[in-house]
């Protein structure tokens, strides 16, 4: 069984204007409300894929409950924590080919409410083979909360995948006493690991920094965009290869792919294996208008095409 775990998830408000302008009344009649969050899209997916999941994490107020509501619809199994912070809205304005958002922040439970959803965390991960903490914490969250979920759950045997940004993605990598099994930095975040020096080289190599630098995670999955990926495993290096796709909508493709990884590794595939399913399901997700949705026939035809092949 997998657990995603989403400590920020929202209301995704997706509006689509033909024509959008400032200082103006917009009226919309293309309106969509969805259940949103990193950890969220990775649930779906994997769902999709057939997967026993479990989605956790925080939510509170009539946002939280029709975020449950909208979970339970898709029969996705959920076990939250209802605090005594209302969950966020994120809004997405398209118009004209571009996409404007906003996005509020998420507001940290009080003490009480990060101690017993520590409580019922460790509970879940005695349930799980692999956990996926995904996105985003609340603004304020001191990132060593997140650095003891990824503790209690190595603790519990199971395999740890995080997916994050920024200060926190920093910290996992350089900060955290304990490190997560992966990460899966797209290149620009690959790139602010590293020190200024190195990162403003011209002839800067994703191969020796995954070598030399970045050496404190066991498995390292730097995505390319429509160049694939390079992926780092102990002292292994791999190229990913995937073949020409059209995109419609790239956003959710990471959740998607660490949805792939997670089934995979769920499921004791080889790592080659589980990289190829993987890249499928983030292309899948690319190929397809709605946000962590893949096709199941989509995806087998790209694992066909898809090529792993050694550095070493």
């Amino acid at each position: 069984m997998i657990l995603t775990v989403t400590l920020s998830p929202s209301v995704d408000i997706s509006y689509k204007l033909d024509d959008f302008k400032l200082d103006a009344t917009n009226r919309c009649n293309n309106t969509i409300k969805t259940a949103g969050g990193k950890g969220l899209n990775v649930a779906r997916v994997l769902k999709f894929l057939g997967a026993e999941v479990i989605a956790t994490g925080f939510l509170g107020g009539d946002l939280g409950n029709f975020v449950k509501d909208q979970l339970d619809k898709d029969n996705i199994k959920n076990d939250f924590l209802f605090t005594d912070k209302p969950t966020r809205n994120c809004i997405a304005i398209l118009s004209n080919n571009q996409q404007t958002e906003i996005l509020e922040y998420s507001e940290v439970p009080n003490d009480e409410y990060l101690a017993k959803f520590l409580k019922k965390y460790e509970l879940l991960c005695d349930k799980v083979n692999v956990v996926c903490i995904s996105g985003s914490s609340p603004k304020g969250l001191d990132n060593s909360y997140v650095e003891n979920l990824v503790k209690i759950a190595k603790e519990k045997n199971c395999t740890v995948i995080t997916d994050v940004s920024g200060k926190l993605l920093e910290d996992v990598v350089n900060n955290f006493s304990t490190k997560p099994d992966f990460i899966k930095p797209n290149q620009d975040e690959f790139k602010d690991l590293l020190d200024k020096s190195q990162k403003l080289k011209e002839d800067f190599d994703i191969k020796a920094s995954l070598k030399n630098d970045i050496n404190q995670v066991d498995n390292v999955i730097v995505s390319l965009s429509a160049d694939g990926a390079i992926v780092k495993s102990s002292d292994r290096l791999y190229k990913v290869d995937i073949p020409k796709i059209k995109v419609v909508n790239p956003v959710g493709s990471g959740d998607s792919s660490v949805a792939g990884l997670a089934y995979g590794i769920d499921n004791e595939m080889s790592f080659e294996d589980a990289l190829k399913l993987s890249n499928a399901c983030g292309m899948s997700n690319a190929m397809n208008q709605k946000t962590g949705y893949i096709d199941l026939e989509v995806v087998k035809d790209l694992q066909q095409q898809i090529k792993v092949s050694s550095l070493n």
